[in-house]
C-alpha cells in the first residue's frame, strides 16, 4: 500500500489534483507489540485505519506509509475541509475503547 499511495500522490492521476493530505502517526506501537504482543498492536493499528477511512470518506486514498504512520489524500479537499476532518480524527482518536477482552 505504500508504494502505490506514494507512487499515486506523487506521480500518478492524483499529482495535478488539488487536495489534501493527512499523516497519521501512532505512537508508542512498538512499544506496545514488546510489552502485549503483535496481534494487539496490529489491532490498534487496524482501528486507526479504520477511524481514517471514516474520517476521509470513501473517495479519499489511504495508505500505510510506516509500520506507526499512516496517510490518506482527499482529493478536492481544501484546507478548511482537511482541518474538521483532523479535529473529528482527533475526537475519535480520544475515545476509550476496548481492543481486547482486557479493556
Amino acid at each position: 500500500m505504500r508504494s502505490a499511495f506514494l507512487h499515486e500522490v506523487s506521480e500518478g492521476s492524483l499529482r495535478d489534483r488539488s487536495g489534501t493530505i493527512i499523516v497519521l502517526e501512532l505512537q508508542g506501537s512498538l512499544a506496545l507489540a514488546d510489552a502485549e504482543g503483535l496481534d494487539l498492536a496490529d489491532a490498534v493499528r487496524d482501528a486507526l485505519v479504520v477511524r481514517l477511512r471514516h474520517a476521509v470518506g470513501p473517495d479519499a486514498l489511504i495508505g500505510r506509509l510506516s509500520s506507526d504512520r499512516g496517510g490518506g489524500f482527499m482529493t478536492a479537499s481544501d484546507l478548511g475541509r482537511g482541518r474538521q476532518v483532523v479535529e473529528g480524527l482527533q475526537r475519535s482518536l480520544n475515545q476509550t475503547n476496548a481492543v481486547d477482552d482486557r479493556g
